[in-house]
């Protein structure tokens, strides 16, 4: 028990030093927040409930509540281009469903349209919204960073609060603290803008000057709502920053935070239940919430969690009540033909999960999981056996080892197998951890697989024929890059200019039509060419890219 509490402590000192930098680094909602004005053919039930969505989805004047936002979205979405586009990214977070990527973009491009008009007339709800289309490329928009800080300047201007939050965080990132920075947050968070507030406060806990202000500003998002600044409260209340030094006043903020979501402070009241720190201890309550905060985690903070938990668990303290614990989880989940469930073998792309409580080398480290609901073993480079079915028995025999697992599914994030009468805990690694890892960083499994097959030319047009396998759920972005004479040239020669992208979103050949323009390819190029594709797609919301090139093939006979 003596080695856990040293953990604890240790862990307890370390959470609240990430908490800041996790929270500056954490992704935001991605609609901006304003009283909306409507225009005219809207009537004021509509405008109200367009308000209330923007409002809740971005933060304005209370905490970002995602589900409100999108229930209010839902009502008026078919009446109005933000609420449909809100509506999208909606549908879009629902990785449980397997089409919600795909439904979520058509309906981005149906109102795009109505959302350029918008943002010409002076919109500034309108001018973020379509920011977002140029940041992320949605409805086969190329991204365009120039765009899309114009637009956000443009709607910083009118004084739409998310509008200052985005340029003052841009300016954050690219320069570090910067007085026009610290002037656009301030006036986004007197606007209302819960996020902003939080950020400020950040930067203002930095000096011991403006600490009281900083404490000001936590109070008052904490009063709207936040989750992250009732998490950075108590850690001054812990260290007596700003505030009168109370562990009392500490675990009642970080029981609100966790009450309010945070991953972190459900971990951090895990750490606090098995202390014994401010309440009785309780070592099965405290895994309890330190499994509920791996399951709930986001890939930024999950890797710490994990970590921490991967240390604690080989102690023995715990083993009498993971059991007991994994259980209950699994007890208190939702029902197996709840379509939620199935997120655990989704995902944007294939998953790899690792088994982080399993110090026997008989228990598989690695398992694959994709979107279609199977999973697999993974050994080294190998994919051992079949891609089995949710709630079959994986069997995998080699000439070492067998192994036969079960899957008890527990919570986003989370799932116990057990392999034998081994208990093993699996959870999926980060984009980021995938990519540092030895074995996965140039895996077939993680990565889809894009050919160009030889393409059919007419007079004008080019059909390019391509074939994609391991297709994510999110789909693969295709954008050509540039030509080049010679077939083994490793660059592009000329850059071909595009205002649309291409996308597949399964598995098979895919054909798409392609009209160089007479200025990208000029008279004097003839014989064959290879062209540049580059592939864009997303793994747990960060940007992977792979460049193919085409084989030889003769360029359109008449370009102009």
């Amino acid at each position: 028990m003596i080695a856990c509490m040293v953990c604890c402590r240790q862990f307890n000192v370390l959470l609240f030093c990430v908490v800041v930098g996790v929270l500056s680094a954490q992704q935001v909602p991605l609609l901006p927040g304003m009283p909306y004005g409507g225009h005219g053919g809207v009537d004021s039930s509509t405008t109200s409930a367009i308000d209330s969505a923007v409002r809740c989805w971005w933060g304005i004047q209370r905490a970002v509540t995602i589900e409100c936002a999108c229930r209010w979205a839902e009502t008026v979405a078919a009446r109005d281009p933000i609420a449909g586009f809100l509506h999208a990214e909606c549908i879009a977070q629902q990785q449980e469903q397997l089409s919600a990527a795909r439904r979520a973009d058509s309906i981005y491009a149906v109102v795009y349209s109505a959302l350029r008009t918008r943002a010409d007339k002076g919109d500034a709800v309108a001018m973020l919204v379509l920011a977002e289309y140029y940041r992320r490329g949605l409805a086969q928009v190329v991204p365009h960073d120039d765009s899309v800080a114009v637009l956000w300047s443009q709607a910083a201007q009118i004084g739409n609060p998310a509008a200052l939050y985005l340029r003052a965080r841009a300016l954050l990132r690219q320069r570090g603290i910067d007085s026009t920075a610290l002037f656009l947050l301030r006036q986004a968070a007197v606007a209302g803008s819960v996020p902003a507030m939080v950020l400020l406060a950040q930067h203002l806990l930095a000096d011991s000057a403006t600490v009281s202000a900083a404490v000001e500003l936590l109070r008052r998002a904490d009063s709207l709502g936040s989750a992250d600044a009732a998490l950075l409260l108590a850690s001054c209340a812990e260290r007596g920053l700003g505030i009168k030094r109370s562990s009392t006043d500490a675990l009642r903020w970080v029981a609100i935070a966790a009450d309010r979501g945070s991953a972190l402070a459900m971990a951090e009241l895990g750490v606090r239940l098995l202390q014994g720190v401010g309440m009785p201890a309780d070592t099965a309550e405290a895994l309890r919430w330190l499994l509920r905060s791996l399951s709930v985690a986001e890939p930024s903070s999950r890797a710490v969690i994990a970590g921490y938990l991967e240390t604690a668990l080989r102690d023995s303290c715990f083993a009498p009540y993971l059991d007991a614990v994994v259980r209950s989880l699994a007890s208190t989940s939702e029902q197996r033909d709840d379509p939620a469930q199935r997120v655990l073998l989704c995902g944007s792309s294939v998953r790899v999960w690792y088994a982080w409580r399993c110090s026997e080398h008989s228990i598989p480290r690695f398992l694959a999981l994709r979107c279609d609901g199977t999973a697999a073993v993974v050994s080294d480079t190998t994919l051992l056996g079949e891609w089995i079915k949710e709630g079959a028995t994986i069997s995998i025999s080699t000439s070492s080892q067998q192994w036969a697992g079960r899957f008890v599914l527990l919570q986003k994030g989370l799932a116990a197998i057990e392999w034998g009468k081994k208990l093993a805990l699996y959870s999926p690694l980060s984009s980021e951890q995938v990519q540092r890892h030895p074995v996965f960083m140039h895996h077939e499994l993680i990565r889809p697989r894009i050919e160009i097959l030889p393409p059919r030319i007419g007079d004008r047009l080019v059909r390019l024929r391509i074939r994609a396998q391991h297709v994510p759920q999110t789909g693969v972005v295709l954008m050509p890059l540039g030509i080049a004479h010679d077939h083994t040239a490793r660059n592009a020669e000329l850059a071909v200019s595009v205002r649309r992208l291409w996308r597949v979103w399964e598995d098979g050949v895919h054909e798409f039509v392609w009209e160089p323009s007479p200025e990208e390819l000029p008279r004097i190029l003839s014989g064959k060419y290879v062209l540049f594709l580059q592939c864009m797609w997303q793994v747990e919301g960060e940007d992977q890219t792979l460049v193919v090139k085409s084989g030889p093939f003769e360029l359109p006979r008449r370009r102009h």
